[in-house]
């Protein structure tokens, strides 16, 4: 593992995400998704700096199949239903198998945005490093996972290039955004 992170967990929010992390862990394959949002830059960050509710992912799409992470959550398409795991809702980003840098210019979207979003989603799963990650309430573990998290510049990438995006009815999500930053 290229780390192991402790998150202090008041009030029980980190063990609660760490649980169902790792229960969505067990339920993947390994190596077809990545930690990335808030979780993902507490762990990064080493501490818990906000709160957040949901588990972040970018998972891999093989062609025309749905990710691993959309079956598990039992994904049916856009806007639909998403089941949740432990009670945690799991939001996923699914990217093409195509590493980032070899993304052919020709494959990728006209808007510089949309390029910026691509590139920094995949480029997260492509610089996913393991880590381990236990929620400690006390002085005891309360929760423990091991999986894939994005790189800190991944993550920059992929903050940059949403907070100015965000529509005016989840600005709350923005300002995540910049905190994290």
């Amino acid at each position: 593992m290229s780390g192991e992170v402790l998150l202090s967990d008041e009030g029980g929010v980190a063990t609660r995400l760490v649980a169902a992390l790792s229960s969505l862990v067990a339920q993947v394959k390994p190596g077809t998704f990545a930690l990335i949002g808030g979780l993902a830059v507490m762990t990064r960050l080493t501490t818990v700096h906000r709160a957040t509710d949901d588990i972040d992912a970018v998972s891999e799409q093989l062609g025309e199949d749905p990710s691993d992470i959309a079956i598990v959550i039992g994904e049916q398409g856009r806007g639909a239903v998403r089941r949740l795991v432990d009670g945690v809702k799991v939001d996923h980003i699914d990217v093409g198998s195509m590493p980032a840098d070899r993304i052919p210019t020709s494959d990728l979207p006209e808007d510089e945005w949309d390029r910026a979003f691509v590139l920094a989603h995949r480029w997260g799963l492509d610089s996913a490093t393991p880590v381990v990650i236990s929620a400690v309430e006390g002085r005891i573990v309360s929760a423990t996972v091991a999986c894939p998290a994005a790189s800190s510049a991944s993550l920059v990438a992929m903050k940059l290039q949403s907070a100015p995006r965000r529509p005016p009815a989840r600005v709350e999500k923005a300002a995540n955004d910049y905190l994290d930053l």
